[in-house]
């Protein structure tokens, strides 16, 4: 399956399986909202995504807070239109 351009919105992506979907993901030429509470930590993760090449941007978001994840998807929906793949 070609995923090439496709955008996927990962949360806990600073960690752990979320981070490890999302370099894959990113391996794949997907484009990637990177979602968790704290944004420090995503930092590094876009960092090594972009050093491999990826495209991906964050997004400080906390699935627990209904109007964290309603702003967080309203930007998202401004920026990139809709999510191909979501990885919760």
């Amino acid at each position: 399956m070609n995923l090439s351009g496709k955008f996927a919105l990962i949360t806990g992506a600073s960690s752990g399986i979320g981070k490890g979907i999302a370099k894959a993901l990113a391996l794949k030429g997907v484009k990637l909202g990177l979602a968790a509470r704290r944004t420090d930590k995503l930092q590094d993760v876009l960092t090594e995504i972009e050093e491999q090449g990826g495209e991906a941007y964050i997004i400080k978001m906390d699935v627990a807070d209904k109007g964290s994840v309603t702003e967080g998807l309203a930007k998202l929906k401004e920026q990139f239109g809709s999510i191909d793949i979501l990885v919760i």
